[in-house]
């Protein structure tokens, strides 16, 4: 009975890594949602690879629980003439295109407008912005990033590093635990 509970506990670790480590490569996948009432579930994946259809392109996107600690790093790429990206990111779907004023109270890092506008072309091929979710958060996150400008090929990259859940202090004196009750149950089945 004990291996199986330590077998059952190690596959669940296992499968849990595993799931952390997916890629969801648009151009694998299909395009992404172009619209606010068709965003792609991001969720499970910690790595999202996508590209700009043409001068601009929306990506939308939700996480359907982040919570605080994790983070999103995204990055655009152009090694050609030069693209830009918008990166919006809030609590509550977006319910209208673009500039969304309905979720302004729940819009994340509303005041780094700077931080989350990204320019990469043949001189500075790369531009990043990280968001960190707040510690108190658990729970969807919506978003976008919006291609504009684009006048050459561009893709951008999201790593989502997703905070572990802290597994209790005492699981290791639970296990311990289980280890001893099996002890016991195989010697009195020994002796009997």
């Amino acid at each position: 009975m004990f291996s199986k509970i330590l077998t059952a506990v190690a596959a669940l670790a296992l499968s849990t890594a595993a799931a952390g480590a997916a890629t969801l490569n648009e151009a694998d996948f299909g395009e992404f949602g172009d619209t606010y009432d068709s965003p792609t579930n991001f969720s499970g994946y910690s790595t999202i690879i996508g590209s700009s259809n043409g001068s601009e392109d929306f990506e939308y996107f939700w996480f359907d629980s982040l919570q605080g600690g994790s983070s999103l790093d995204f990055t655009l790429t152009n090694a050609g003439s030069g693209s830009n990206m918008l990166i919006r990111l809030s609590a509550t779907p977006f319910t209208m295109a673009e500039w969304d004023w309905t979720i302004q109270d729940d819009e994340f890092d509303a005041e780094n407008m700077e931080g989350r506008e990204l320019y990469a072309n043949q001189w500075a091929s790369e531009d990043s912005y990280s968001f960190l979710v707040p510690e108190d958060y658990d729970g969807p996150v919506y978003g976008f990033a919006r291609f504009y400008s684009t006048n050459s090929p561009s893709s951008f990259t999201v790593n989502a590093n997703v905070s572990a859940v802290p597994l209790p202090g005492a699981l290791g004196l639970m296990l311990a635990g289980l280890g001893a009750i099996g002890v016991v149950t195989r010697v009195r089945r020994k002796a009997a």
